[in-house]
């Protein structure tokens, strides 16, 4: 009967380091019309995708979450994702983002020491010296 006890403990303090460890977390803003999704994330994997759905949708997953300083909003102008790491400790987690956006939202992202992975891109991108990237819509297709 101990050890159920110290299995049970032990199951109890796994939990809660994997809560410290590990922060999911979904937030969806409502988007009745084109809006712009304004973000501001540093060093983390960003994954943008463009769906038509009547929303727009920002996960997160946080490792140690305790080095993460996040805030999302929305207002009539658009959504704000703001996600940074604290000094000093910020090198201890990792963290990944996924902004599910619909066709007609504009992007404006700041992103520092990130991954940035477009899925379903129609676009031209060019990639001028300094940093700065430029995506020009597509040209639709002649017929």
């Amino acid at each position: 009967m101990q050890h159920v006890g110290k299995l049970t403990q032990l199951a109890a303090a796994a939990a809660t380091v994997s809560e410290i460890a590990l922060k999911a977390q979904t937030h969806r803003f409502g988007a009745p019309g084109p809006l712009t999704l304004y973000a501001h994330i540093e060093a983390a994997d960003v994954t943008v995708e463009r769906r038509a759905l009547p929303y727009l949708e920002v996960s997160a997953q946080l490792q140690a979450p305790f080095v993460w300083r996040v805030a999302f909003d929305q207002d009539e102008a658009g959504v704000y994702v703001v996600a940074l790491r604290r000094a000093l400790v910020g090198d201890l987690g990792g963290g990944s983002f996924r902004l599910i956006v619909r066709p007609d939202t504009y992007l404006q992202l700041r992103l520092d020491g990130c991954k940035l992975t477009m899925l379903d891109l129609h676009t031209t991108v060019e990639l001028p010296p300094g940093g700065g990237v430029l995506l020009t819509p597509a040209q639709p297709a002649s017929g």
